[in-house]
């Protein structure tokens, strides 16, 4: 189901993602409990927006393609980016 999600993730939101700098890593899956653990990189770390492009647009593509997907876990240090968009 992980190799699954990652194909997934990497020719279907990574393109998206990817109009903006940004990309998603799939960290891992919890069949258990349903949830997806992730990493927001380039210009999606640190950005303001992220949580809302995550929540929102990316948690939604997920979960209907994979169902057993209950909650997206962002394990982004967003600390450790810089906004792009501050100052441009």
């Amino acid at each position: 189901m992980l190799e699954k999600i990652k194909q997934f993730t990497e020719e279907y939101i990574n393109p998206a993602l990817k109009m903006h700098n940004g990309h998603l890593t799939v960290v891992s899956f919890d069949a258990d409990t349903g949830e997806l653990f992730v990493e927001l990189g380039g210009s999606c770390q640190g950005c303001a927006a992220s949580t809302q492009t995550l929540h929102i647009q990316v948690k939604n593509c997920l979960i209907d393609e994979f169902p057993s997907i209950s909650n997206l876990i962002d394990t982004t240090n967003h600390d450790e980016g810089t906004n792009p968009f501050i100052g441009k």
